[in-house]
C-alpha cells in the first residue's frame, strides 16, 4: 500500500493520513507531495516506489504527476527514467519540458538541455520564465566546461583548481554564480599558473563566438516572451553574457534590472573577475555597498575577495612582501564578514586566505587558517599556495607534511603547490619522491600535475627528465601551459638554439602561441646575446601573431640590448619606444645593465628615476654603490651610502643555498659562521682556492665594490654565500654526483670564474641558479659561456 512508501517522518510532517485499505483517496495532491518530499532527499528507490503505486491507480497519465516525476527522477541523476516518464507522456507539459532540461544540466549535459530547448521551440508548448532559465544555465555549463582545461571533465582536477562553485540550495533558481577559490595569474613568473589567461575561463575565439551567439538568441526569444525582465532570467544573463567575454552586454542587462539583488552584483563583479579586472570589480562591489539597495552576502564577499587578489596580483609592490592596495581592502572585506556573522563560514575564510597570501601578508593568512574550527583540502592548499608563493618555500613543505598527519588527504592542487616549493628550492630529491607520491595517488595522468612536474624538473636544471614527463603526456594532451613550460626551462639555461627549435615544432603542431611564450623566447635571446634574433622574434609578436606586447617584453628587450652593451638604444626604448610609463623593474633593468659595463653616466640616470619611484629600495643603492665600487670611484660610492642610509632602506640579505637528500635547506649569507660544519666547509674552501691559485686561477678583485686593501678583498670573495653553499655541498656528498645550488642574487664574475674551476677540480657538474638563469659547470666550463 501507498502508505508504506513513506517514511513515518515525512507522513507526519505533512500530516498525510492515508488509510491502506482505501485506494481511493489516494489523491493527486497527496501524490505530489509525496514526490516533492522524495525529490528534495534525493532518494531515486523511494521514487520508484511511489511511481509504481502511481501507476497502479492510473495516476500516471495525469500531466502534473508525470511532470513532477520527471523532475523527481532528474533530480536523483536517474535520467533515462525521467525521458522514459517524459517520452510517455500524452500531453504537453512546459513544466516537464523545463524539469527535464534542468535535469540535463545538472547532470552535467548541457548539450543536451539545449537540444531539447530547440526540440521544445518547435513543438506547440511554450518556454516560460523557468525554461530560459534552463536554458540559459546550459550555456553556462558549456562555457565553463569548454574553457576548463582537460575540455569537458568537470571531475578533472584542473577543474577543481580553476573554480569552486558555491551554491546554496535555496538559491540555485537564482542564476549560476561560480566562485573561485584558487590561483591566478602572476605577471612574470614562467610557472604554469601564468601561462593561464587572467581569466580562468581560457577560450578560443571561435568558441566564444559560438556560445556568445546562443546567448543572444535565446536573449532574444525571452524578450520577445517578455521573460527577460524576471531577475533570475536576467542575473544569467549576467552571468553568461560575461563568461562569453561581453562585458558591454553584461552591463545593459544588469542596468535593466529594475531593483538588482546582491546576486545581480555578484554576477557582474564576477565578470570582471573573470576578465581579470580586479579594480573594476571592486569598484563595482564598492558602488553597491555604498547604494545600499542590498547586503552583501557569503557569495559576494567571496567575489570580492577574489578581486583583492587580482588586484594585488597586478599592483607594483609598493614594498618588498605587502601590496597595499589588495590588502587594504582584504582587510575591509574581512572586517565586514565577521560583522555579519561569516566568521565560520569556510569559503570565506579560505578566500582570505587566498587574498592574504596574494596580498604577500603570510601573517594574517595563517591568522585567518589557524582561526578556523575545521580546515579542507583547499584551506590546507591555500596556505600551502601562498608560502611557496611568498618566497616561503619551507614552511610550505613543512605544513604539507604536517597537514597528512591532521588527517586530511592532499589533492592534485597540493601536490602542484608542494612541487613549487621544491622548484623554488631547486629541491630535487624531494620533488621526485612527491612525483611518486601523487603517482600513488592516481594524479600522475592530470594535466595540471604534468605542466607543474616540467616546470618543476625545469627549475632544477633537469630538462632531460623534463623533456621526459612531456613527451609522456601524449600530443592531445599537451598544451599551450605544457609547451611553454618545457620551452621557459631551457631559455633559462639558455639554450637559444632548443627554445627557437621548441617554438617551431609547437606551431607546427597547431598550438597558439601567447605573450608568455614569447617572454621565455626573448629571454633566451637575452641571455644569449642574440640581439637581431630578439628585434625579429618581438616584431613576429605582433606582425604575424596579432599580441599586442606588454611591459614584461619591453622589459626583456631593454634586457636583450643592456646585457649586450647597447645601453643608449636600452635608454631609448625606455624613454621614447615603450607605449608604457615605467616601473621601478624597467629602471632596474638599465641600471643592471650599466653596473655590467660600467657605465656610471647612465647608471645615474637609472638611479636617479629609481629614488624617485621608490626612495626605499635597499638594491636600488647597492647597484649603484657597487657600479662606482667597480670604477674606483670612492667619493661617489660613499654618497651613495649615505642617501641609503639617510633613505632607511630595509635590507634583505642575499642567500645562497643547497639542499640536501632528506630536503634539509642549508642556506648561508656571505661570510656566514652560523652553520655546525663551518670549519671543514671553510677547510674545503681553502683546499681549493690554493689548488685554483695553483692552476693558474687570478682572483678578480673587481668583483669586490669596497675600498678595502687586495688582500682583505681575496678574503672578502672566499666569503661570498654560493660559495659557502657550494663547499657545503661538497663536503656532504660522495665523490662525482651532482650539485644543484640556488643564490637569490646574481653571481659575481670571480665567483662564476672559481666555481667553473672547481667542477673541473672535483670532477662534478655543479648546477646553480641565480636571479636570472642556469648555469651548468662541467669540466672547467659553463653552459653561459660566460654571457649572462
Amino acid at each position: 500500500m501507498l502508505c508504506r512508501c513513506f517514511p513515518r517522518s515525512t507522513a507526519a510532517a505533512h500530516r498525510c493520513s492515508i488509510k491502506e485499505s482505501s485506494s481511493s483517496i489516494i489523491t493527486i495532491p497527496l501524490l505530489l507531495t509525496a514526490l516533492k518530499a522524495c525529490s528534495s532527499a534525493r532518494d531515486l528507490e523511494l521514487g520508484k516506489r511511489i511511481h509504481a503505486n502511481a501507476a497502479e491507480t492510473d495516476r500516471t497519465s495525469d500531466v502534473f504527476i508525470a511532470s513532477k516525476l520527471v523532475d523527481t527522477y532528474a533530480k536523483c541523476g536517474s535520467m533515462s527514467d525521467a525521458q522514459s516518464v517524459f517520452a510517455a507522456m500524452r500531453e504537453d507539459s512546459v513544466v516537464a519540458w523545463t524539469a527535464l532540461m534542468l535535469g540535463f544540466v545538472e547532470n552535467g549535459h548541457g548539450d543536451l538541455a539545449l537540444e531539447l530547448f530547440d526540440r521544445m521551440l518547435r513543438s506547440s508548448c511554450r518556454p516560460n520564465a523557468r525554461t530560459f532559465l534552463a536554458a540559459l544555465k546550459a550555456c553556462v555549463s558549456l562555457v565553463i566546461a569548454r574553457a576548463l582545461p582537460g575540455g569537458e571533465n568537470f571531475q578533472g582536477t584542473e577543474n577543481h583548481l580553476a573554480r569552486r562553485t558555491v551554491l546554496d540550495p535555496e538559491r540555485t533558481i537564482e542564476g549560476t554564480i561560480h566562485l573561485d577559490i584558487g590561483e591566478t595569474v602572476q605577471a612574470g613568473d614562467f610557472s604554469p599558473r601564468t601561462v593561464l589567461d587572467s581569466s580562468h575561463l581560457r577560450k578560443s575565439t571561435g568558441e566564444l563566438h559560438h556560445h556568445l551567439e546562443r546567448a543572444v538568441k535565446i536573449h532574444s526569444l525571452a524578450r520577445s516572451s517578455g521573460c527577460d525582465s524576471d531577475v533570475f532570467v536576467a542575473n544569467t544573463l549576467v552571468d553568461l553574457y560575461a563568461k562569453c567575454g561581453s562585458l558591454d552586454r553584461a552591463q545593459r542587462v544588469f542596468h535593466s534590472i529594475a531593483r538588482p539583488t546582491v546576486v545581480s552584483w555578484t554576477s557582474l563583479i564576477l565578470g570582471y573577475v573573470d576578465a581579470g579586472d580586479g579594480a573594476t570589480a571592486l569598484e563595482l562591489f564598492e558602488r553597491m555597498k555604498i547604494q545600499n539597495t542590498c547586503q552583501a552576502d557569503a557569495h559576494c564577499l567571496v567575489a570580492a575577495l577574489k578581486a583583492c587578489s587580482l588586484a594585488a596580483e597586478k599592483e607594483e609592490r609598493s614594498t618588498d612582501s605587502t601590496k597595499l592596495l589588495g590588502l587594504e581592502k582584504t582587510r575591509s572585506i574581512h572586517s565586514d564578514a565577521l560583522a555579519r556573522g561569516y566568521a565560520s563560514n569556510i569559503f570565506i575564510s579560505s578566500s582570505l586566505i587566498d587574498a592574504y597570501a596574494k596580498c604577500g601578508s603570510m601573517i594574517e593568512a595563517r591568522a585567518v587558517f589557524d582561526s578556523m574550527p575545521r580546515h579542507d583540502v583547499i584551506c590546507w592548499t591555500s596556505l600551502l599556495t601562498g608560502y611557496a608563493e611568498n618566497d616561503e618555500p619551507e614552511l610550505c613543505l613543512q605544513l604539507f607534511s604536517c597537514m597528512r598527519s591532521h588527517g586530511c588527504s592532499p589533492d592534485a592542487r597540493t601536490f602542484v603547490a608542494a612541487l613549487t616549493a621544491c622548484s623554488s628550492l631547486a629541491d630535487l630529491e624531494t620533488g621526485k619522491r612527491i612525483q611518486q607520491e601523487l603517482s600513488s595517488h592516481g594524479f600522475q595522468n592530470d594535466c595540471f600535475v604534468a605542466n607543474s612536474l616540467i616546470d618543476f624538473y625545469g627549475k632544477c636544471g633537469c630538462l632531460a627528465q623534463a623533456e621526459k614527463v612531456f613527451h609522456a603526456m601524449g600530443s592531445s594532451r599537451r598544451s599551450l601551459v605544457s609547451w611553454s613550460s618545457l620551452i621557459a626551462g631551457y631559455s633559462r639555461q639558455g639554450d637559444a638554439q632548443r627554445v627557437f627549435d621548441l617554438f617551431q615544432a609547437m606551431k607546427d603542431a597547431g598550438v597558439g602561441v601567447n605573450g608568455i611564450t614569447f617572454l621565455s623566447v626573448l629571454t633566451a635571446c637575452s641571455h644569449t646575446g642574440l640581439v637581431e634574433h630578439g628585434r625579429r622574434y618581438f616584431e613576429e609578436m605582433v606582425t604575424r601573431h596579432a599580441i599586442a606586447p606588454e611591459i614584461e617584453h619591453y622589459h626583456c628587450m631593454v634586457d636583450l640590448l643592456g646585457r649586450a652593451n647597447h645601453l643608449d638604444e636600452a635608454l631609448e626604448m625606455v624613454t621614447t619606444v615603450m607605449p608604457f610609463k615605467p616601473t621601478v623593474v624597467t629602471w632596474k633593468t638599465v641600471l643592471g645593465a650599466c653596473r655590467k659595463w660600467k657605465n656610471a653616466k647612465l647608471g645615474r640616470v637609472a638611479f636617479e628615476n629609481l629614488v624617485k619611484l621608490y626612495p626605499k629600495q635597499d638594491s636600488t643603492y647597492l647597484l649603484m654603490s657597487n657600479l662606482y665600487g667597480s670604477l674606483g670611484m670612492w667619493d661617489e660610492q660613499t654618497s651613495v651610502l649615505h642617501l641609503r642610509s639617510a633613505a632607511q632602506t630595509s635590507k634583505k640579505p642575499g642567500l645562497s643555498w643547497w639542499t640536501d637528500d632528506r630536503g634539509l635547506v642549508h642556506a648561508f649569507k656571505v661570510g656566514d659562521k652560523s652553520h655546525p660544519q663551518i670549519e671543514a666547509i671553510n677547510s674545503k674552501l681553502r683546499t681549493l682556492a690554493l689548488q685554483l691559485k695553483e692552476n693558474g686561477h687570478v682572483a678578480d678583485l673587481s668583483s669586490v665594490f669596497h675600498n678595502i686593501s687586495d688582500v682583505d678583498k681575496e678574503d672578502a670573495l672566499c666569503e661570498h654565500s654560493e660559495r659557502l653553499a657550494i663547499a657545503c655541498a661538497l663536503v656532504n656528498t660522495a665523490p662525482g654526483t651532482a650539485i644543484r645550488v640556488v643564490k637569490s642574487l646574481r653571481f659575481c664574475d670571480d665567483c662564476h670564474s672559481v666555481i667553473a674551476g672547481v667542477s673541473k677540480l672535483e670532477q662534478r657538474q655543479i648546477v646553480c641558479r641565480d636571479s636570472s638563469r642556469f648555469h651548468v659547470f662541467e669540466n672547467g666550463r659553463c653552459s653561459c659561456n660566460n654571457f649572462w
